[in-house]
């Protein structure tokens, strides 16, 4: 979704063989929310567990599943351990070399370790300061790299969100108008 805007030409043609000045035009520039401003720049990026945590708890208001509470806890304690496999076998009478490598990562949260970490968490984000909340999911990502844990977060189709909330807002305008709204850069 490109630019949020909608134009009216207030004196437009009367009639077909009648055109208009176009002199007179509005312009409505929906202005996005700091909530999905908020939530849309941490997008895709791996942070450390004190980021994200504040990023958390400025943003429980518009997490759903699980609650903020549990959702706070889970990111201010946040344990993740990586455990390492490695099997070799090796055949003297032919040479065949068989190796396993598994590499097993889990985490959990709460001091006793006893919170189960979503995979997702479900939101409601108003995207234009205009329009409705809608429901959007953020998948949870973490990687453990030479100890250091590094969390984060990737919000599934939000520009499918963005365009639904932009159609949304067009046909609001066209119903209180009675006009139809067209699609596209207005004509020169």
């Amino acid at each position: 979704v490109k630019a949020q805007v909608i134009r009216g030409v207030l004196n437009d043609a009367a009639a077909a063989d009648k055109p208009g000045w176009r002199d007179h035009v509005v312009t409505l520039a929906l202005s996005k929310t700091p909530e999905w401003q908020r939530w849309t720049a941490l997008d895709g990026k791996l942070v450390d567990q004190s980021t994200f945590a504040e990023h958390i708890e400025d943003s429980t208001p518009e997490i759903v599943t699980p609650d903020a509470a549990t959702m706070l806890e889970i990111a201010q304690s946040f344990h993740a351990h990586t455990a390492v496999q490695f099997e070799s076998q090796k055949r003297l009478r032919d040479g065949q070399t068989q190796l396993q490598y598994r590499e097993e990562t889990t985490a959990t949260a709460g001091s006793a370790g006893n919170i189960e970490v979503p995979s997702v968490i479900q939101l409601s984000i108003a995207p234009f300061e205009v329009g409705d909340e809608y429901e959007l999911i953020a998948r949870l990502r973490f990687r453990l790299t030479a100890g250091r844990l590094a969390i984060g977060f990737k919000l599934e189709r939000p520009d499918d969100v963005l365009r639904k909330a932009f159609d949304e807002v067009v046909e609001r305008v066209q119903n209180r108008t009675s006009e139809v709204v067209l699609y596209g850069a207005p004509p020169s």
